[in-house]
C-alpha cells in the first residue's frame, strides 16, 4: 500500500525581497530535503520521535538502515515549486501511513536542524497522510507464480487441442 503526504516549503519574505528568488530558494531547499531524509541523523530522529514504527525499520547497521528506508520511502519535489511529496510503501496500510506521517512530522517539527535558515523557512503539511485503497507495488513472487501457472495451463490446452485428430475435408 502507498501512503502519501504533501509538505510545502514556505520562505517568509522580507520587504524588498525578490519573489522569484524566494521561489527558487524554496525549490532548492525542497530538493535538498529529499536527500536529507535518508541520512542517519534524520532517520535516528524519526526513530526517537516515532515509537509506533516497527523495529524492522531501525537496524543497528547504518548501511542496512538506509537500504530499508530507500525501499519503503520515496520523496519527490513538484517541479518549480517548494512542494515535497512523501510516499511510503508497505504491505500493511497502517504501517505505510505511520512511515509517511512520521517523516513529515519530523520535517515539520525539526526541519530547522536540517535547512539552517532558522525562522525564515517554514515547513507545513498541506495534505495529511492518505493511504491507497489497493496495493501500490506489485508482488513480484506472486505475479511470477501466477504467470508461470497461466503459461503451463495455456501450453496444456494447446497440447491437448493439437493431439486430437482432425477431420479431413
Amino acid at each position: 500500500y502507498r501512503s502519501q503526504v504533501t509538505v510545502m516549503v514556505i520562505h517568509k519574505q522580507s520587504q524588498g525581497f525578490d519573489p522569484y528568488l524566494s521561489e527558487k530558494a524554496e525549490e532548492r531547499l525542497a530538493k535538498s530535503l529529499t536527500e536529507i531524509v535518508f541520512t542517519s541523523s534524520f532517520l535516528n530522529t524519526v526513530n526517537e520521535l516515532s515509537s509506533d514504527l516497527p523495529d524492522e525499520f531501525f537496524p543497528a547497521d547504518a548501511v542496512e538502515l538506509k537500504k530499508i528506508w530507500r525501499k519503503h520511502l520515496s520523496i519527490a519535489t513538484v517541479p518549480q515549486t517548494g512542494i515535497l511529496e512523501i510516499s511510503a510503501y508497505h504491505i500493511k496500510p497502517e504501517v505505510s501511513q505511520l512511515i509517511s506521517g512520521s517523516v513529515a512530522n519530523v520535517l515539520v517539527t525539526n526541519g530547522s536542524e536540517y535547512h539552517g535558515a532558522g525562522d525564515s523557512i517554514v515547513l507545513k503539511i498541506v495534505d495529511p497522510p492518505s493511504v491507497s485503497q489497493h496495493p501500490a507495488r506489485p508482488n513480484l513472487i506472486l505475479n511470477s507464480l501466477a504467470g508461470l501457472l497461466a503459461g503451463f495451463l495455456a501450453a496444456f490446452v494447446l497440447a491437448v487441442d493439437d493431439s486430437e485428430p482432425r477431420a479431413q475435408a
